[in-house]
C-alpha cells in the first residue's frame, strides 16, 4: 500500500475487460500524476470509479494545464516503460499503482498540505544559513576557549621576569698631572699639559731644532743671491 500525492497532467479512459466488466466494473482508468518534488518522474494510476469533483472534461487531453491536486492510496503492482513524449522519444520507467478510486484535493487544502518545492528549497536554504552561521560562531568560540587556556597553562610553567641590573657609568681620565712650580718646589699633584719635543736638527744651538739665524758681526755674502 502507498500514499501518493501529485498533481494531474493526464486521464484516459479504456473499456474495461470481460472479467472486469461481468464483476460490474464498466470502465478503467489511467491517470498520470506528477509529485510535488522537482524534477521527479510521473506515476501511473489505474482505477475503476470516477472521482468526484473532477470534470469528465479533461478525458483525453493530452495536457491538464489547471492545476488540479490528488491523492490516493493503492497498490504498487509494478514497474513498466513508456515512450516519453519529447521529441526523442526516450525510453522511461515508472511505477504503476492500482486502486479504486482518487481523491481531488480543494485548492486550499492543496496549498496548506503542499505549499511546493520551492517552499522547500527556500526554508531549507535558510536552514542551512543559520547552521552554518551556528557552526562558525561554535568553532570561533572554541578556538578562543582553547586559546586562552594555552596561554594561562604557559604563563604559569614560564619563569618570573627579572629586570637585569643597571648598566655602569663609564669612569672619567684624570687630566695629567704638570708640575707647578711654588715657594717650596714643584708641586706634582697639580695638573699638566704633555710636553711637545721636537728632534733636533744637529746644526743649531736651539733646543727644539730651530735652525739658527745670521751670526752677528759678519754680513752675508754679495753674491750670494746673484
Amino acid at each position: 500500500m502507498i500514499h501518493f500525492e501529485g498533481r494531474l497532467k493526464r486521464i484516459n479512459r479504456s473499456p474495461a475487460p470481460a472479467e472486469a466488466e461481468s464483476a460490474g466494473v464498466g470502465a478503467l482508468y489511467e491517470a498520470w500524476a506528477f509529485p510535488e518534488q522537482f524534477g521527479a518522474s510521473p506515476t501511473c494510476i489505474v482505477f475503476s470509479h470516477w472521482p468526484e469533483g473532477l470534470p469528465e472534461s479533461l478525458l483525453g487531453k493530452p495536457i491538464i494545464k489547471d492545476h488540479v491536486q490528488i491523492k490516493v492510496n493503492g497498490y504498487f503492482f509494478k514497474t513498466f516503460k513508456y515512450n516519453s513524449s519529447d521529441s526523442k522519444g526516450t525510453e522511461r520507467d515508472t511505477p504503476l499503482l492500482v486502486a479504486h478510486s482518487i481523491q481531488v484535493v480543494p485548492p486550499a487544502a492543496a496549498a496548506k498540505e503542499a505549499p511546493g518545492w520551492f517552499h522547500k528549497l527556500y526554508y531549507g536554504f535558510l536552514a542551512l544559513l543559520v547552521g552554518l552561521a551556528a557552526g562558525v560562531a561554535g568553532v570561533t568560540y572554541w578556538f578562543r576557549r582553547t586559546d586562552r587556556m594555552i596561554r594561562r597553562r604557559l604563563q604559569a610553567r614560564a619563569p618570573e621576569f627579572v629586570l637585569p641590573p643597571p648598566d655602569v657609568l663609564p669612569m672619567t681620565s684624570a687630566p695629567m698631572a704638570m708640575p707647578v712650580r711654588s715657594a717650596t718646589g714643584l708641586d706634582r699633584a697639580a695638573p699638566m699639559m704633555p710636553r711637545i719635543t721636537f728632534p733636533a736638527s744637529g746644526k743649531g744651538d736651539g733646543e727644539r731644532g730651530e735652525s739658527p739665524g745670521p751670526r752677528e758681526g759678519k754680513p752675508p755674502d754679495e753674491g750670494a743671491g746673484a
